[in-house]
């Protein structure tokens, strides 16, 4: 089967030293169809793309991607990485995600509108926080997601000073750092 997202491929991470599930991350466009999730056997869906955009107003993706896992059956978890409510309540989330990991034929997509920031910073922060893996590493993993022409994708080095503040007091709370 073949499915085509411009200049967006979903990222693909296999780290079967720590899980040997599949972690799929990227835009919103693979979260809304229901094929490609189900060809890759995706059994949980983390929307990181923020409930509320700009002015209040709730995000016209967001109701997107909640109105196709309500219609799909697959299981779907709200998380953003910018929000102080989601952060203090990160562990309920991640351990969703590595006991979905920790099954062989277990997949996860995380997604964020594009792909390249909120997913992403979610990802490498999943790794370190939930498996130790080192900063290197986890850059390495989520920075081989590259586009169509070859350019890498994700954006870590522009994420905001709260999420990285963040990371850094839960990795430190957990004697990482």
């Amino acid at each position: 089967m073949r499915f085509f997202f411009p200049r967006t491929p979903p990222g693909e991470i296999r780290l079967p030293e720590h899980f040997p599930g599949l972690l799929l991350w990227g835009g919103l466009s693979p979260a809304l169809s229901t094929p490609w999730l189900r060809y890759h056997g995706v059994v949980l869906v983390v929307n990181c793309i923020g409930k509320f955009g700009r002015g209040g107003v709730v995000s016209p993706q967001w109701t997107l991607a909640q109105n196709a896992r309500e219609a799909d059956g697959i299981s779907s978890l709200l998380w953003c990485i910018n929000s102080s409510f989601d952060q203090r309540r990160y562990l309920p989330i991640f351990n969703a995600v590595h006991a979905v990991l920790g099954r062989p034929s277990g997949a996860v997509y995380i997604h964020c509108k594009n792909g390249k920031d909120r997913s992403a910073f979610t990802v490498y922060s999943f790794l370190q926080l939930m498996y130790g893996v080192s900063e290197d590493q986890a850059r390495e993993a989520v920075g081989n997601r590259l586009d169509t022409s070859g350019r890498r994708l994700a954006n870590l080095d522009f994420y905001q000073e709260g999420s990285r503040e963040w990371l850094e007091r839960s990795l430190r709370a957990q004697g990482q750092v």
